[in-house]
């Protein structure tokens, strides 16, 4: 049993004494009206936002972290935000910005202001999802416009040049899955169009086969479904070997090593549930004749879940396809980073599972939102509701004593080492830095009393939060170190 205990001051000073003052002379205000958080670069260099009352009229800027020095690069109307995602895409290094603005148009721009070009109208601009991809070093954008009902271009970034590959109509880009990068970025694959393009060569390649979904296997080969097979696709000759036969389902892993295949016999009832090696072909068998299961696989393939209708959720390691109960209902299991550790989130409580040997540990609260492991997966952080409250509950995984803390939002840096939450509670308000070392400590970084807070973004070193008045107006983007 965990035993849970709420912890309020905690979260208000790193010692005995009182709440240490606001660390606001410290903190960067990112300057302009009405300013939103738009990306960070994967090197953590580059910070781009966008400001303005006017949609007809956005400004971008980038703030450089080492220098400390911020560029309003270009001025456009307001870009266009897809989803979940981020509105601007950027290179690894920050330099180069992507993104459609509201008239549909691809735009790309350097952040240092000193080059920009506005392209044609994008497929489906105010689709679910983006139709354009920008290569991991910034060189090249690669996107599909609505000309001829699909048209492939390829961008080359530092002169503007737009080259179109090939027209292919009747492609159905507005519900494409999002194209996937082989390792070293050679490849584009867009697993739903069965297509993949090689982008030293500049050749668009078709998929000799009814592509149903995709993964790399390697930098040359695909794992891939066609109708009822799995089979791999060599990028290089060609060539296609059949993996499994007679799938009615198959569930392929993120990094494509391992699936999970589902067969049914003549009548349509469920025959077995086998995990298979794509890599040798080998298979083993997870569920017997006549059990129905639901899987999914981890992010790296080394794990996966099975949810079995009748004897309830079981979580196996691909190295050995091994069942471990989690529960005897059916949860929702993710897996943590090193994926040594799962969770099965219920509505009553949660089960963590170790699944090098098999322990299991529960905790008795009301859970949702989605867990947050830290940091180096000693800890299982967890957006919580606990007596109609917005908790956060630091659980960790090598004990038996967990603590609930005010807070309704949770971020981790990058290079998991720092973990912040927002609490907009008396009376602990603020934005606070976890203390790794000790359970029921943190530390205030930033307080507003005045204005609603949120950490929308992280670097190893900073916490961008968001501030705004209880109407929505007023809002504010500061860029706050951490401890």
């Amino acid at each position: 049993m965990i035993t849970c205990v709420l912890v309020l001051q905690a979260c208000a000073t790193d010692s005995d004494g009182p709440p240490p003052p606001p660390r606001e002379s410290d903190a960067i205000q990112l300057a302009g009206e009405a300013p939103q958080l738009c990306a960070i670069s994967a090197d953590q260099s580059t910070i781009v936002w966008t400001f303005g009352h006017d949609d007809n009229d956005r400004r971008l800027a980038a703030y450089r972290v080492a220098s400390g020095t911020a560029t309003e690069f270009i001025r456009v109307r307001a870009p266009l935000t897809h989803g979940g995602e981020d509105p601007v895409v950027l290179s690894a290094d920050g330099a180069v910005a992507a993104f459609a603005d509201r008239d549909g148009a691809l735009v790309i721009a350097r952040t240092d202001a000193t080059s920009q070009h506005r392209l044609g109208v994008l497929a489906h601009p105010f689709g679910p999802r983006r139709t354009f991809v920008l290569s991991a070093d910034g060189a090249a954008v690669l996107y599909w416009s609505r000309d001829g009902g699909g048209t492939f271009h390829h961008v080359d970034v530092a002169t503007g040049a737009d080259r179109v590959i090939t027209t292919m109509a009747g492609l159905d880009l507005y519900h494409a899955a999002p194209p996937l990068w082989s390792p070293t970025n050679r490849w584009l694959l867009y697993p739903t169009l069965g297509l993949a393009y090689d982008v030293i060569g500049r050749q668009l390649q078709p998929a000799p086969f009814a592509m149903a979904d995709g993964r790399f296997l390697d930098d040359d080969r695909v794992v891939a479904r066609d109708g009822a097979r799995v089979v791999r696709w060599s990028l290089t000759d060609g060539s296609v070997t059949p993996i499994a036969t007679d799938a009615a389902e198959a569930v392929l892993g993120q990094r494509g090593g391992f699936a999970v295949v589902i067969t049914h016999d003549t009548s349509g009832a469920p025959r077995s549930t086998d995990l298979y090696d794509l890599t040798t072909g080998q298979a083993r068998q997870l569920c017997g004749v006549g059990e129905s299961c639901a899987a999914a696989l981890s992010p790296a393939g080394s794990a996966g879940v099975i949810d079995d209708a009748d004897r309830g959720t079981f979580v196996f390691a691909t190295s050995s396809g091994e069942l471990r109960q989690v529960s005897t209902d059916h949860r929702a299991v993710s897996f943590g980073p090193d994926e040594r550790w799962a969770v099965a989130l219920g509505p009553l409580y949660g089960s963590v599972l170790r699944l090098d040997d098999g322990e299991l540990l529960r905790w008795h609260v009301s859970s949702g939102g989605t867990p947050v492991w830290w940091p180096g997966n000693r800890e299982l952080l967890l957006e919580t509701v606990f007596a109609s409250t917005e908790l956060v509950l630091r659980h960790p995984l090598e004990g038996d004593h967990a603590r609930l803390l005010p807070g309704e939002n949770i971020q981790v840096s990058p290079d998991g080492a720092r973990a912040v939450i927002t609490s907009n509670q008396l009376p602990a308000p603020g934005v606070f830095q976890l203390d790794a070392a000790t359970l029921g400590a943190a530390t205030r970084l930033f307080l507003d009393d005045l204005r609603h807070l949120s950490v929308v973004g992280m670097t190893d070193g900073h916490a961008v939060v968001e501030t705004y008045a209880v109407d929505a107006t007023d809002q504010q983007l500061w860029l706050v170190p951490l401890r």
